[in-house]
């Protein structure tokens, strides 16, 4: 595991491509194309983070701080950010600004293992306001998830999944952040679930799609699931 681990680090650092700004710099999706993408480049943050608190390797933190940067600077006002820069990327959806939020939970904690200064990396104040933003912005109050920031459709179990496993991840310094999992959970399993044993695909307002996709909507709810499970257990909450 640990090899394989530092493999990915090192594919990260060594084979994707780099695009530099005043800000700092993003890796590209793949070796084959620059594109510059959001949690894209948090998520390789994150890959070098976790092998660097493995290996208990500071100096690691030193070379993503120009990402971290990057994406800490195409961050709106109001916490959120778009997909990417292209101009057919300026969207906003759920489960890619879960997606950042994940990953910077995730490089804060590997920070403290290595005694990086979490706050001069990642900030806690951009962090929460990230994700206070996700909580007001894609979800109704009864837990139904949201695709896009400026409409719920089509709805689905990855948006709902990433939703749970993001809520958890931030279910100790804000209160409300489990109740608010649970609420997706509960609304997910009574509006998506099919009764032959699977997940529906989509919901839209003209009706649900009920095929049985596993990488989208079994896969990520089965983590979800899990997630939460082992949460009730770990809290006592169940």
């Amino acid at each position: 595991m640990k090899v394989a681990m530092r493999r990915a680090a090192a594919f990260v650092e060594g084979d994707l491509n780099v695009t530099r700004d005043e800000h700092g710099f993003c890796w590209s999706y793949s070796p084959l194309d620059r594109s510059s993408v959001v949690n894209a480049s948090l998520l390789g943050a994150e890959t070098v983070a976790r092998v660097a608190a493995m290996d208990g390797d500071a100096t690691a933190f030193e070379r993503i701080e120009g990402t971290l940067r990057w994406c800490f600077s195409r961050q709106a006002d109001n916490g959120g950010w778009p997909y990417g820069e292209a101009g057919h990327h300026q969207w906003e959806d759920s489960f890619h600004t879960g997606f950042n939020l994940a990953s910077l939970r995730a490089i804060r904690d590997a920070t403290r293992e290595v005694g990086v200064d979490t706050e001069a990396l990642v900030p806690w104040e951009r962090v929460r306001r990230a994700y206070d933003h996700y909580a007001e912005t894609f979800f109704d109050p009864d837990g139904r998830p949201w695709y896009y920031s400026h409409t719920p459709w089509p709805i689905d179990p990855h948006a709902a999944a990433v939703a749970v496993l993001t809520h958890l991840a931030f279910a100790k310094e804000v209160p409300e952040a489990a109740a608010r999992a649970k609420r997706v959970l509960d609304w997910t399993i009574e509006h998506m679930w099919v009764e032959k044993g699977w997940f529906a695909f989509q919901k839209w307002w003209w009706g649900r799609i009920d095929i049985p996709y596993l990488r989208w909507c079994q896969a990520w709810m089965l983590l979800a699931l899990a997630e939460w499970v082992a949460f009730e257990e770990k809290t006592g909450t169940g």
